[in-house]
């Protein structure tokens, strides 16, 4: 290793303006030692934020160096695996598309939209499989950040509402692919902003008969036969995730049943008297509550 090192000007600079030298000598002085036939081997099961965390755990950068870890990860990918997307290369493809989209229903179209959705399009047959797919997908979404995943995921309806069908379709298939657990959904939600509810609910159904064993599977069904004001069915699969939610001791999907119930008690007050609502809000409130004293 020659000793070369990044300066305090990195960022401003942009990472990618230095050498892998100096990059690989910074990540050292800092406590993380690297080669590139170990990054390589590292980057068949992780990818650049999950490696960049793992460093952090040893990091004794502070100041400007403090971050340094995800750039360094990520360029580090860029040139030791050379043909590997990476996740943010999805999100920033994203954050692309939504603005161009944006523009679109604002009326002041940027002429772009068909192209960023053929990059993003063009992504998807790239993806991992199986459990590296569920985290090159986490990272993807963690690097759009809440907003613009929630952006992301109205698009498709608005689209449909604004009767831009052909792109509707696009951004609901691209939302499926990015989001597993939504396969046939975006869909379904897409179907419902044309007006064609009847339609989107005998497919909502459909998906729910026989129920699916994935409980996350189970309360995207939930959310979307909600959104269908379908209040008749939301309530005994309600239960059902309950039931699938309580034997993971999966409490964020609890406190995502919460969330439920109260929307519910809002858009249909006479369903806090549903026995089925009843027994999900007692024991929701058992499970989750601690104790009193």
């Amino acid at each position: 290793m020659s000793g070369a090192k990044v300066d305090k000007q990195w960022a401003t600079k942009g990472i990618d303006t230095y050498s892998t030298d100096a990059i690989v000598g910074t990540l050292a002085h800092y406590g993380v030692l690297l080669d590139e036939p170990g990054f390589v081997l590292l980057a068949k099961s992780h990818y650049p934020l999950d490696l960049a965390q793992a460093w952090h755990r040893s990091w004794k950068g502070t100041g400007q160096f403090a971050h340094f870890p995800a750039a360094a990860a990520e360029e580090l990918w860029r040139r030791w695996c050379p043909g590997q997307i990476a996740p943010t290369d999805v999100a920033l493809a994203l954050v692309n598309l939504i603005r161009s989209a944006g523009s679109l229903l604002d009326n002041t179209p940027d002429g772009f939209l068909d192209a960023r959705l053929r990059v993003v399009e063009a992504y998807l047959p790239s993806l991992p499989d199986g459990e590296a797919q569920t985290r090159f997908l986490a990272e993807v979404f963690f690097a759009l950040g809440p907003d613009l995943s929630d952006e992301l995921e109205s698009l498709a309806t608005e689209l449909a509402r604004a009767k831009h069908d052909a792109l509707a379709d696009r951004l609901a298939a691209i939302e499926e692919a990015l989001v597993p657990v939504r396969a046939g959904l975006a869909r379904v939600a897409v179907l419902a902003a044309r007006g064609q509810r009847e339609e989107a609910l005998g497919q909502l159904k459909a998906f729910a008969n026989p129920l699916p064993e994935d409980r996350y599977r189970r309360f995207a069904i939930v959310s979307e036969l909600k959104r269908l004001e379908a209040f008749d069915d939301v309530a005994p699969l309600l239960v059902r995730v309950l039931e699938a939610a309580q034997a993971a001791d999966d409490r964020a999907l609890g406190a995502d049943l919460v969330d439920v119930l109260a929307v519910l008690a809002e858009e249909d007050p006479g369903s806090r008297n549903r026995p089925e609502l009843k027994h999900v809000a007692r024991e929701l409130e058992a499970w989750l509550l601690p104790p009193k004293a």
